[in-house]
């Protein structure tokens, strides 16, 4: 594991941790893929059309490849209720 991300949900909102091994990156690219997933995360609180999209378009630094991510026909919520019902048996 290279990066380990850790939250906590508090009064205050939510805190958002990442322990990261940090020789295993680019100079810079960590802070760029913290700010792009933080303001995915953000997407996702704000918009219920983040939810519903098929593909995520990711673009951010000169660092990372600007691509498309093909993602499954289920939404990002139908995904993540699977994942609840899959694993609650364990």
């Amino acid at each position: 594991m290279q990066i380990d991300c850790q939250y906590h949900d508090k009064d205050e909102g939510l805190f958002i941790f990442w322990d990261v091994l940090i020789d295993k990156f680019e100079d810079n690219i960590i802070d760029d893929l913290f700010s792009t997933y933080i303001n995915f995360l953000k997407d996702l609180y704000s918009s219920n059309k983040t939810w519903n999209e098929q593909s995520l378009n990711i673009q951010k630094s000169s660092l990372l490849i600007s691509k498309e991510m093909k993602i499954p026909k289920q939404s990002l919520y139908e995904q993540f209720s699977q994942t609840v019902q899959n694993n609650k048996k364990k």
